[in-house]
């Protein structure tokens, strides 16, 4: 993860990201390694589908404080490259040869995710086009899961009542 421009904040949004990403691996009893190199954090995860899954995190994770102006944002970015672990029986590899594997990776300047805390919590998911109030359960790592919640609504009054709900809504100017 590399932080946006304001250390203090950046830095806390980073923490709050790594910890949803532990939490993840943790509810999925995947092995996790945690390298500080530098000014990046470096997260290993180790288990079944970890690269599909976090190489649809990677980009830009933005933290929407209350004001709304630029000076009010947070964002982290997210990069995802598939390695061995690196303290894993047999595998040799120094952070150093991570972060390699890790430079050589596309770097998007995509949203990912837009987070907004506080009284009015709302966490939409730009990718994969879903938007949830939840957003502690989004960051107790539960991002995959809302995603599939909203894939197995049903539609019509159920989806219009529910915590999920498809974003952007069809006709909006994001959608164009």
């Amino acid at each position: 993860m590399d932080r946006g421009a304001e250390p203090v904040q950046a830095r806390e949004w980073c923490a709050r990201l790594l910890q949803m990403y532990r939490q993840w691996a943790a509810q999925r009893r995947m092995q996790v390694d945690e390298i500080c190199e530098g000014d990046a954090w470096l997260m290993v995860v180790c288990g079944f589908g970890a690269a599909r899954i976090l190489g649809e995190e990677a980009g830009l994770h933005v933290l929407e404080r209350e004001g709304g102006d630029e000076s009010s944002r947070c964002v982290a970015r997210v990069r995802a490259a598939p390695t061995a672990p690196a303290r894993a029986p047999g595998c040799d590899r120094s952070p150093r040869e991570i972060v390699a594997v890790l430079e050589r990776s596309p770097r998007t300047n995509a949203v990912v995710r837009r987070y907004r805390l506080g009284a009015s919590p709302l966490v939409r998911d730009a990718r994969k086009g879903w938007r949830t109030g939840k957003a502690e359960l989004v960051l107790a790592g539960n991002f995959d899961v809302i995603d599939q919640s909203f894939a197995d609504q049903s539609g019509g009054e159920e989806a219009r009542n529910s915590s999920v709900a498809k974003w952007p809504p069809r006709g909006s100017r994001e959608t164009q």
